[in-house]
């Protein structure tokens, strides 16, 4: 690892401990930060990135990276290999020749140990750089008895390390833990007190496959339909995809023992494929939780970090620590406690059962729009003093409506045959009259303009026969779902912000998410277990939606639309059976979460586009939310068109 001249070096430590947060702090002032990441494309490392190929942002604010270099520090590469009863003839010949190409491929600062396991775990060579040593351990490999892989990777853990190395684990495994004393629970809580970096191939028995997977997938952001659900089920595979997870490493996944050379040499090639970016903050003390994104300009990516690197001049109070996998989240997100002096990390809170912890009441009010206003066009972020200037603008109008036209929505008079509605006292509460607090000038982040593409000539043409027929009101189908109290205005999906009722409850339990929005006070019951979307022929007005975790970002996909849109306010009603949704739920402090979302409907609009909206935790719940326009009011409002019409 490089060391700047005149600085030290401290990263934080944010691995989830049992029954609490793991944090480490240092009083000094901030003056430089530093990330450790690695870069990936269709399972493969991406080599030749210059500075220039990256987005840096702190708090959504874009950062000028000062240098940018490839971290070049040796390997420690341990390797737990199993050697079961399963592994026999052709399948054990191909992971020794896949351990022999990893040998091999080790360089001359490079060093290497080889534990394997049965139903007993054997240390057959220490840390060596000798290689031959290591080659011929590797060709005495037998297959015989059961399988103690938990053990196996405790006894990996306990191999001495030094400072001048990375340690990585290279696990693997072909089938199902039979022989470990250690339960996953205790390795789990094990590894986060370590902090290894584990990556794990699996070649999974045929006999407890429960999907054809892929020929060959990794993890995080791999296959969608098989993503990691903590303890529910005995696959080795599956639980050291959550191991992975919670160490920082990938997981990977062959479907047949020919593979394996070539997925053990790509697991050492994304080990030694790591990028060094630093920039310096330009508020070395600015209190309350920093959102550092990095992101490629061009091109889809999964983007992964060892470590968030702090550097001060404080040599007494300085330490080193590896970064946890728990802060990876949209591209690489880490999350940073900056209090006065004094500078901490934490990881975010977790469930009893291990899963990043999202429950709790959020508020998503925001006077910011949803698109970017004319004025402020090439204008991603607003100053200080445009940001006041705007608040007290909108408000100041708001303020002056209500005087002149009570019950008016926001600022605009109501018309003098609208009897109104809510005055201010109701309207936008109770946070709705700040912008959001990154000054962004819009929500829409993607495209870069701030607005949502135009609408397609077909959407145009469903759009004006809608409107013409909620002028008519023939009948409850003629007008918006949000006036007939199918769907909230705001709650979607996706949410966004709306001029009241803008809370969202967020339930877990072991294998599930429950995301209750008080408009409408719909809830959506989210499995996380990789069961596959309802057939086509069966369509619902929120849709279809699985989860996953990755990182610590809770990661919602949604199919299987109607036809008749959405009652989600700005976000014209037109989305069809074509519409895809995903959803992103990051918690980014102890009372702030991050929801981000990606529409994308060729029927609609000619490309995807996406909207951040920052949500703040408040007490209490939500009480359900009684919509009335549903029975009586629905009534009144065809009535109304019926005297209407005879008026005429």
């Amino acid at each position: 690892m490089t060391r700047a001249p005149g600085a030290l070096v401290a990263a934080l430590a944010c691995a989830a401990a049992s029954g609490g947060l793991a944090q480490t702090t240092f009083k000094s002032g901030i003056e430089a930060v530093r990330l450790d990441v690695s870069v990936m494309r269709e399972g493969r490392p991406l080599r030749g990135l210059t500075a220039d190929d990256f987005i840096v942002t702190d708090n959504d604010v874009p950062q000028r990276l000062e240098s940018m270099a490839l971290d070049t520090a040796p390997l420690n590469v341990i390797m737990a290999l199993d050697n079961s009863g399963s592994m026999t003839g052709e399948k054990l010949a191909h992971l020794i020749d896949a351990a022999t190409a990893v040998v091999n491929d080790l360089r001359g600062t490079d060093q290497g140990a080889l534990i394997t396991f049965s139903e007993h775990v054997e240390r057959r060579v220490p840390l060596t750089s000798d290689r031959d040593r290591l080659a011929r351990g590797v060709r005495a490999l037998r297959a015989s008895g059961g399988t103690a892989l938990r053990d196996a990777i405790l006894a990996a853990l306990a191999l001495e390390e030094d400072e001048d190395h990375r340690t990585v684990l290279l696990v693997f495994s072909d089938g199902q833990d039979t022989a470990s004393w250690l339960t996953e629970r205790n390795l789990l809580e094990a590894v986060r007190r370590a902090r290894p970096t584990i990556h794990a191939i699996e070649i999974p028995e045929e006999r407890i496959r429960s999907t054809p997977p892929p020929i060959l997938t990794t993890s995080p952001n791999a296959d969608p339909r098989k993503p990691p659900v903590p303890g529910s089920t005995p696959l080795a595979g599956s639980f050291l995809e959550v191991l992975t997870r919670a160490a920082g490493g990938r997981y990977w996944r062959a479907t047949k023992p020919e593979q394996l050379q070539a997925v053990f040499r790509a697991a050492l090639d994304e080990m030694r494929t790591r990028y060094e970016l630093t920039f310096y903050p330009p508020v070395p003390n600015r209190q309350g939780w920093h959102r550092v994104d990095v992101r490629l300009k061009r091109g889809a990516a999964t983007i992964a970090a060892r470590r968030l690197i702090l550097w001060s001049h404080d040599r007494e109070r300085a330490r080193s620590f590896d970064m946890r996998a728990d802060l990876i989240v949209v591209g690489f997100v880490a999350i940073v406690s900056l209090s006065g002096a004094a500078a901490s990390a934490q990881s975010p809170a977790r469930t009893p059962w291990g899963d990043p912890d999202l429950q709790g009441t959020w508020d998503f009010t925001t006077i910011t729009a949803l698109e970017r206003p004319a004025q402020f066009a090439g204008k991603e972020f607003l100053t200080e003093s445009e940001a006041a200037t705007l608040e007290k603008q909108i408000n100041d109008q708001r303020y002056k409506t209500e005087e002149t036209s009570p019950g008016s929505l926001g600022g605009v008079p109501r018309a003098e045959t609208d009897p109104g509605i809510y005055n201010l006292a109701w309207w936008w509460g109770p946070n709705g009259r700040k912008l959001v607090g990154t000054r962004r000038s819009s929500l829409v982040v993607d495209p870069t303009d701030g607005r949502i593409p135009a609408l397609t000539s077909r959407a145009q043409a469903i759009s004006r026969a809608r409107d013409e027929a909620r002028e008519q009101r023939r009948g409850p189908g003629d007008l918006p779902l949000a006036e007939r109290c199918i769907m909230g205005f705001n709650s979607g999906p996706p949410m966004v912000p709306g001029p009241y009722n803008n809370l969202v409850q967020i339930f877990q339990s072991p294998g599930y998410v429950v995301i209750v929005n008080e408009m409408v006070h719909d809830a959506r019951v989210v499995p996380l277990d990789s069961r596959a979307h309802v057939g086509e022929s069966i369509r619902l007005w929120a849709g279809d939606s699985r989860g996953r975790w990755d990182g610590s970002t809770l990661v919602v996909e949604t199919r299987n639309f109607t036809d008749n849109g959405t009652g989600t306010f700005g976000v014209p009603g037109l989305v069809d059976r074509n519409m895809l949704l995903v959803e992103r739920f990051s918690r980014t402090g102890d009372n702030a979460l991050t929801y981000s979302f990606t529409m994308t409907d060729p029927t609609v609009w000619p490309k995807p586009w996406s909207a951040e909206v920052p949500m703040t935790r408040i007490d209490g719940f939500v009480m359900e939310y009684a919509c009335h326009e549903g029975n009586y009011s629905m009534a009144n409002i065809l009535a109304g068109a019926r005297a209407e019409e005879k008026g005429k």
